[in-house]
């Protein structure tokens, strides 16, 4: 009875269609379907009736009210055909249901193991959820026994470039494109020649691509905006404003501009600080010129600067840096050799003192939700005093994709040779042991980053020891004005004693803007 109520309705609610605008009777037509839904006891009769109101989502092209319908039709998929079976988990894909796609298709697997159709979409939907090692785990499962089964290639070339190896992902897109011109593959090509430092590659390969559909036209106008960033002169205007419980205050104004040259990125930079304290005032005033250049796995940078120091006596120093990192199993390491001067307070201004650093560090993607961190610095001082420093942070990753939340545990050892009275913080046998949630959310033109911590520290100094539990964190909100410019609000505080370079309570504000030329 249910179902001859339904087709009833429905030949009323499509009669009564052809006197209404088309929205009117979309709404009347799902109105029925719903009606009928809460009509019926029967579980199985129920099932086949959201079956339907899926199929008619999908008809109206909204597939995320035909994946919440189909979701609900488990009883009759079940009973449908492989191939059926399949669609309806595309269908879902699209609505933004990948975790009901995936079972679905392990569904059909499990049945058919051998459903080469059903195994690439199941490895593209893993991929697309970030599961990265199990995507291409499932992609190479069908490639030991098709290695030119185009839809496991393609997978298997995202993988590659979504996990930072673009250069590996290549040769595959270069492959596909040879055998077809594919939008949805030249797309993800340029973004991995991009990722490589082939710039004018990109660019190129931006050009050939043709969207015909609304999805296509969408991704097409982010590549541009991407390349955009990467190829146009970019600027950034700054002010910061900090404070400690030391009485500490700095202002401080920073303009940079960076701009792409061949395969070279150069950045030039002008920081002007004002700092004061209850018994003094001085500022300082520096320029510097960087550049950094990826040559395959392997990326070079360095730079000079100049700092003049305004106080009761007048200094003026040179500064630079080199620096050098290694595109290594899955990750990266790297090497800074620099030479800068302490700027953060007033006294730091006045005694003028200069540090001299050698940082190595590693980190390694060691799973798609686990990675690791690592670092040791070796800090030379110009008033006798050295420093060795030493970081690791395991980071496991909650929730993947948008919004993302993360966790962190960070180990650190620092210890320096003497307490010099300099003016900045110089602890022996300080250890933290320091949470840390990352939290990171977009929405249209808004984006949020937020870095609470919490921790344990303690350290020496003066030879008086000291212990203590410690919070803090750093919050970030922008707003995207067009797509070549945003400004961003920053705010950061706590009583994390490696925090500031005087080791007291602290806050900081900053407001900033960003854009492209």
């Amino acid at each position: 009875m249910i179902f001859f109520a339904l087709i009833i309705l429905l030949m009323s609610s499509l009669c009564f269609a052809e006197e209404q605008p088309q929205g009117t009777a979309v709404n009347e037509t799902i109105k029925s379907y719903i009606q009928a839904i809460e009509s019926t006891k029967d579980e199985k009769e129920k099932a086949y009736i959201y079956k339907q109101l899926g199929d008619y989502y999908v008809s109206q092209g909204d597939f995320k009210g035909a994946a919440k319908a189909y979701s609900n039709a488990r009883e009759v998929i079940k009973i449908l055909s492989e191939k059926e079976k399949i669609q309806i988990a595309n269908y879902m894909s699209w609505g933004e249901r990948l975790g009901d796609a995936i079972l679905l298709l392990r569904e059909v697997l499990s049945n058919n193991p051998d459903n080469i159709e059903a195994r690439v979409n199941l490895a593209k939907f893993i991929s697309w959820s970030g599961h990265l090692d199990e995507a291409l785990m499932e992609a190479e499962k069908v490639l030991s026994k098709y290695p030119n089964q185009r839809g496991a290639l393609l997978v298997k070339a995202n993988v590659l470039n979504w996990k930072g190896k673009p250069r590996e992902a290549i040769p595959i897109y270069e492959q596909l494109l040879k055998e077809e011109e594919d939008f949805d593959i030249r797309l993800p090509y340029s973004y991995a020649l991009l990722a490589a430092g082939k710039r004018d590659a990109a660019k190129k390969s931006a050009q050939l691509l043709i969207p015909i559909y609304d999805y296509q036209k969408r991704e097409l106008s982010q590549l541009q905006d991407t390349i955009n960033q990467a190829t146009r002169p970019n600027f950034e205007i700054g002010y910061s404003y900090y404070r400690d419980s030391d009485h500490n205050i700095l202002n401080r104004y920073t303009v940079g501009l960076g701009f792409p040259l061949d395969d070279y990125r150069f950045d030039i930079r002008y920081r002007h600080t004002n700092a004061k304290d209850e018994t003094s005032k001085s500022n300082a005033e520096e320029i510097s010129l960087g550049f950094y250049r990826k040559i395959d796995e392997v990326g070079i940078g360095g730079g000079l600067g100049y700092i003049k120091l305004h106080n009761s006596v007048e200094h003026d120093f040179l500064t630079g840096y080199a620096k050098a990192d290694l595109d290594i199993l899955e990750g990266q390491v790297g090497v800074l050799f620099s030479k800068s001067v302490f700027t953060d307070t007033s006294q730091l201004i006045e005694n003028g003192i200069r540090i001299n650093q050698i940082s190595l560090y590693i980190s390694q993607r060691l799973s798609d939700r686990w990675s690791i961190y690592s670092s040791y610095s070796y800090k030379d001082y110009s008033d006798n005093n050295h420093s060795h420093d030493f970081q690791i942070t395991p980071r496991y990753s909650i929730l993947m994709g948008n919004p993302s939340l993360g966790i962190g545990y960070t180990l650190r050892y620092w210890n320096f040779q003497r307490q010099s009275g300099g003016g900045y913080f110089d602890p022996e046998d300080f250890i933290s042991h320091q949470l840390t949630l990352y939290f990171n959310y977009e929405k249209d033109s808004f984006y949020f980053y937020l870095e609470p911590y919490g921790g344990y520290q303690s350290y020496k100094r003066y030879g008086d020891s000291k212990s203590e539990f410690y919070g803090g964190g750093y919050a970030l909100i922008g707003y995207k004005l067009t797509k070549t410019l945003s400004l961003e609000l920053t705010g950061e505080g706590g009583n994390y004693a490696g925090g500031a370079a005087t080791g007291w309570r602290y806050h900081m504000v900053g407001l900033r803007l960003k854009g492209i030329f």
